[in-house]
């Protein structure tokens, strides 16, 4: 058992050389692990600060083309809604030119109809007046062709 033993031992005593060299390994690893997060630390504060300065720098040259465009975008606006008032106006201005002129015509196209209306209104009872006489003078003809021919058949 002294030989087994002496054999753990020596291979515990090499465990123990490996261990001893790993914690120094590590050590030494940890540091650069440490070094090496400082400077990506520090690179990706300054990539930060380098995108940030660019997209504030984007932000600016866009807002200022938006604004340039609004602008011109609200003077074609504005043009274009003067001169579509401008036509507006103006045709408004025709139409009721010629709403009036027709008017016109119609109040004139009334009267003369009504003056034909009340020379028609004259014209027909001119007619009924003639065709009371004319039935009188049928009646007074007739009675007198009945009276003769009474006298002649001796019947009065």
């Amino acid at each position: 058992m002294d030989e087994h033993t002496a054999r753990l031992e020596a291979t515990v005593n090499h465990i123990q050389s490996d261990v001893t060299e790993m914690k120094s390994d590590i050590r030494r690893l940890d540091a650069k692990i440490d070094a090496q997060r400082g400077d990506l630390s520090a690179k990706i504060d300054q990539q930060r600060v380098e995108l940030t300065a660019k997209i504030d720098q984007q932000r600016i040259e866009l807002t200022a083309k938006m604004d340039q465009h609004r602008s011109e975008l609200s003077e074609k606006m504005d043009q274009h809604r003067t001169e579509l008032s401008e036509k507006m106006d103006q045709h408004r201005t025709e139409l009721g030119e010629k709403v009036d002129k027709l008017a016109t015509e119609m109040r004139q196209s009334h009267s003369s109809l009504c003056a034909e209306i009340k020379e028609w209104n004259k014209v027909i009872s001119d007619v009924k007046v003639w065709r009371w006489i004319d039935r009188t003078w049928a009646l007074i003809v007739g009675g007198a062709i009945l009276s003769v021919m009474a006298r002649a058949f001796k019947w009065i």
